[in-house]
C-alpha cells in the first residue's frame, strides 16, 4: 500500500522488477532445463511445459501468502477513513 502521490512510481518499479526478472531468468531457466534435464534441443516444448507447470503453482502460493496482509491493510485503511 502506497500513498496516492507515489502510486505511479510504485507501479513503474514493480513492472521494472517483474520485467527484469521475467526476461532475465525466464529464458535461462527454460534453456537450463532443456540442456540439463532433457539433454535434447528438440525437447524445448517439454521444457516450456515443465517450467510452466512448476513455476505457476509457486507463483500462486507466493501471491496467496501475501493476500492476508493486503486484506489487513485494506481493513485498516477502511477503518481509518470511516
Amino acid at each position: 500500500m502506497v500513498p496516492n502521490e507515489m502510486r505511479g512510481q510504485a507501479v513503474a518499479l514493480y513492472f521494472l522488477a517483474a520485467n527484469l526478472i521475467g526476461l532475465g531468468f525466464g529464458p535461462t531457466v527454460v534453456a537450463a532445463i532443456t540442456d540439463y534435464v532433457f539433454r535434447n534441443d528438440a525437447a524445448l516444448n517439454k521444457s516450456l511445459a515443465l517450467t510452466s507447470v512448476t513455476l505457476i503453482p509457486i507463483a500462486a502460493i507466493i501471491m496467496l501468502s501475501g493476500s492476508g496482509k493486503v486484506r489487513e491493510a485494506v481493513r485498516s485503511a477502511q477503518a481509518w477513513t470511516s
